[in-house]
């Protein structure tokens, strides 16, 4: 290569959201915990070891007649955001400076056993738990 001798238009990423492939026939909802599945597309997230969590998905997508890749989800990474608390092991004010782990695409636990760690606890109020996505993960 050699340098640049007029501007140039940067192209880049801000780190705070991303866009992932969806897979075949999927349906993902604005609002909802990402993953991405073992060929690398999003998928809703679910229970489960060894798993990819990548965020929260910023829209809707129906990619339910589609086959992998034709459609994108835009998920948030960074931020903290408001997800269900369970309601089997409900997460308490003590958990606070904790880590959430992720349940079903919506709801978080403390429970680490077989799950993904979401981010840290910052409050829980009666609407949910607030999670600082991808801190200190």
């Amino acid at each position: 290569m050699t340098a640049a001798t007029t501007s140039r238009q940067l192209a880049y990423r801000d780190g705070n959201t991303a866009g992932f492939s969806v897979a075949a026939s999927t349906t993902i909802y604005a609002g909802t915990m990402i993953e991405l599945n073992t060929s690398g597309y999003a998928v809703p997230a679910t229970a489960g070891a060894n798993k990819y969590y990548v965020g929260i998905a910023l829209h809707d997508v129906d990619n339910s007649q589609g086959p992998s890749g034709a459609s994108t989800v835009v998920v948030r990474q960074w931020g903290t955001v408001l997800l269900l608390n369970s309601s089997t092991n409900l997460i308490s004010q003590a958990n606070t400076g904790g880590y959430a782990y992720l349940v079903d695409d919506q709801t978080v636990d403390t429970i680490p056993t077989s799950r993904t760690p979401v981010g840290r606890i910052e409050a829980v109020d009666a609407e949910g738990v607030w999670v600082r996505l991808g801190h200190n993960l």
